[in-house]
């Protein structure tokens, strides 16, 4: 049986300096999703937004930065956060795009990190 690229490097692998690509399974962990492949459509299952807890499925397309990103570097496990297109509009949200704002996104990604054991900070 193939093994999932969480298994395959383990929860607490210091996953920040990963590309957006190699961060998605761990968005999908962290949105309470499941992680499927990148061979086939849907990638992921299950997946909430971490803002709402809306049910959006596949975690691709929803995946939003918090601040605004500049270079890959900003790809980040600490940077982005799963939010439905009710939480994510930069037209009626001005503070980043999020109808939660910057601050309590940051708060919400930095639990939900820690209670996964995901990254290292």
């Amino acid at each position: 049986m193939k093994r999932s690229p969480i298994k395959k490097v383990g929860k607490n692998a210091r996953s920040e300096s990963k590309t957006l690509h190699d961060n998605t399974p761990y968005f999908t962990v962290r949105s309470g999703g499941y992680w499927l492949t990148w061979d086939k459509w849907p990638h992921s299952i299950e997946c909430c937004c971490e803002i709402c807890g809306a049910f959006v499925g596949d975690v691709m397309y929803h995946r939003a930065h918090i601040d605004e990103r500049r270079s890959e570097a900003d790809d980040n496990i600490w940077n982005i956060i799963v939010a439905c297109a009710g939480c994510h509009n930069h037209d009626k949200y001005p503070d980043g795009g999020l109808k939660c704002g910057t601050e309590e996104a940051k708060r919400i990604v930095r639990e939900r990190n820690e209670t996964h054991g995901i990254g290292g900070k």
